[in-house]
């Protein structure tokens, strides 16, 4: 079975402004589940927006992006 979600610009667009505006605030780390830890969270994601920006929505980059996808959503439900 295919992997076929697409990330159109304005979802990039929108997750980028949304990392942008929290990286002064984000926690140190993140244990984002019981296999991801994040050690250092607000330089990874100042390397997810990296890529973002030098990739777009190329393929093989979906799971960087999915990554901080999922790094907002745990943040978000853990206020």
């Amino acid at each position: 079975m295919a992997y076929t979600k697409i990330y159109p610009s304005k979802e990039l667009a929108k997750i980028k402004a949304w990392a942008l505006e929290q990286q002064d605030s984000l926690p140190a780390d993140l244990q984002l589940d019981t296999a991801v830890y994040l050690p250092d969270l607000r330089r990874t994601v100042g390397h997810l927006v990296e890529v973002i920006d030098a990739h777009g929505s190329h393929p093989a980059f979906y799971g960087e992006i999915e990554l901080l996808f999922r790094i907002r959503e745990a943040l978000e439900s853990a206020r």
